[in-house]
């Protein structure tokens, strides 16, 4: 079963997985778990495999944009890695696009590394991603840069929860545990495509557009594509921050127009 979204970034979500724990502020107003909560009761955000939606993908043949797992984390450590191999073997015989998002980036780092080993290919049709609400969160980038280069690499500041510089990652050393910190990294180095958003729904904490200016400066002086999703707290989204941009290699797969008003293709 693949569904058709409302998410701006793809065509459709697929949830091999769902359900999952919270490792980060951002998980704290999670809305996959409330609406699983809604739909289905408390009990209903245990991580748990759905066996029977894996081949979904391979039942549609039409080239589209695949967010995978947007009610739960690939990398959840309750997933097994030969389950999630298996999951990357169906993904690398479709058509179609994959975006897998994590905030789990230290085992996406290991799950991958060891599937290329075993897979021996080099996969155009998936793309990797990290999940950054504040400079706290720049670990993550750390991670995603050691992906080898045949991932496309994106980041989702959303919800963007404080002020932070995609050119000046500033790495806690007691995560890594190196002899000597690392020195600050420019993220946009290696990043793709960079997706923001203010926090939405119940309790949503707000967000400065002055945090979104800063990151989208820093991306127009990159040549990295931006795009923005929408302000936190239902409130309207300043002209010149309206932007939607496509990365290059994702353009086979995107539909316009989606919102002309919004799209640039890069």
């Amino acid at each position: 079963m693949m569904n058709p979204t409302s998410i701006e970034w793809c065509d459709y979500t697929w949830n091999p997985f769902t359900g999952c724990t919270p490792v980060s502020p951002g998980c704290n107003n999670c809305y996959a778990k409330r609406l699983l909560s809604d739909w289905f009761g408390p009990r209903s955000f245990v991580p748990t495999v759905h066996p029977e939606r894996f081949d979904a993908p391979l039942r549609k043949r039409k080239p589209s944009i695949v967010f995978v797992c947007s009610m739960s984390d690939f990398f959840h450590e309750k997933f097994s890695t030969e389950v999630i191999f298996r999951l990357l073997g169906i993904m690398v015989q479709t058509p179609h696009f994959f975006l897998i998002l994590t905030k789990r980036a230290r085992r996406m780092v290991e799950v991958m590394h060891s599937w290329l080993a075993q897979a021996k290919m080099m996969p155009s049709n998936i793309g990797l991603g990290v999940t950054v609400e504040t400079a706290e969160q720049g670990i993550r980038l750390y991670y995603l840069a050691s992906v080898h280069t045949c991932f496309f690499k994106f980041v989702s500041l959303e919800p963007l929860l404080g002020p932070l510089s995609l050119r000046n990652i500033a790495i806690n050393n007691s995560t890594l545990a190196l002899p000597s910190p690392p020195p600050p990294m420019n993220a946009l180095s290696f990043l793709d495509w960079v997706i923001v958003g203010g926090e939405t729904g119940y309790g949503a904490r707000p967000m400065e557009a002055d945090w979104a200016y800063q990151i989208l400066k820093e991306c127009q002086a990159m040549g990295i594509p931006f795009f923005f999703k929408q302000m936190s707290q239902g409130k309207e989204t300043p002209a010149d921050l309206n932007i939607r941009e496509w990365p290059e290699r994702l353009l086979p797969y995107v539909k316009p127009p989606r919102k002309p008003e919004q799209l640039k293709l890069l």
